[in-house]
């Protein structure tokens, strides 16, 4: 059967089913990751601590305290916000690394549907040939029986529609090589 649905649904079916997307997508989700701890190096580090001391004696003696410090180290050497630039540009990379993988996988699908469909055209008019080749062959079988042809010129009629045939299974082949590739390419090729 020719494909029933369009490209775009392909496409669709490809980018959920493919690893190399995945993992591009993975990749710009640790930048942006790494892009959020190299910003929080500009933040003052908060520390807390407490304390709780009771002693056993004749003056029963307790004794609480707590104690909240931030530092925020001012002398770094421009390294914190370097850190934070290559962590940007880490980020920026990544999402055209993105779209590059799905730019290059919708040419892909797109080049295959077209190779799909230009596919099941030729088996379109491999069928008509066919169809014209038995018309011949029983136009030239008529003809031969009257004596109006040779015997050579009837080999010639079957063998026309012999070829045909052949290239008519050739062009079925063909589509169904083209429609395995782009389910391949979608994910949705199932091997049982």
């Amino acid at each position: 059967d020719p494909p029933g649905h369009d490209a775009a649904f392909w496409y669709r079916k490809a980018r959920d089913h493919n690893a190399g997307l995945e993992m591009s997508e993975i990749s710009r989700n640790i930048a942006e990751s790494q892009l959020g701890i190299a910003r929080a190096a500009l933040w003052p580090v908060l520390s807390a601590n407490g304390s709780y001391t009771r002693t056993w004696s004749s003056t029963d003696y307790t004794r609480t305290s707590a104690g909240l410090s931030a530092s925020w180290p001012l002398f770094s050497g421009f390294s914190r916000i370097t850190d934070i630039q290559n962590a940007r540009l880490d980020v920026e990379n990544a999402e055209l690394s993105l779209r590059d993988k799905e730019r290059e996988l919708e040419a892909h699908v797109y080049q295959q549907w077209e190779t799909l469909t230009n596919a099941w055209q030729q088996v379109g008019f491999e069928r008509d040939a066919v169809a014209r080749a038995q018309q011949s062959l029983a136009l030239s079988e008529e003809q031969y029986r009257l004596g109006a042809i040779t015997d050579i010129q009837y080999r010639d009629a079957q063998l026309a529609l012999l070829n045909a045939c052949v290239r008519l299974e050739s062009a079925i082949f063909q589509s169904k090589v083209a429609s395995a590739q782009l389910e391949q390419l979608a994910g949705m090729l199932s091997i049982e």
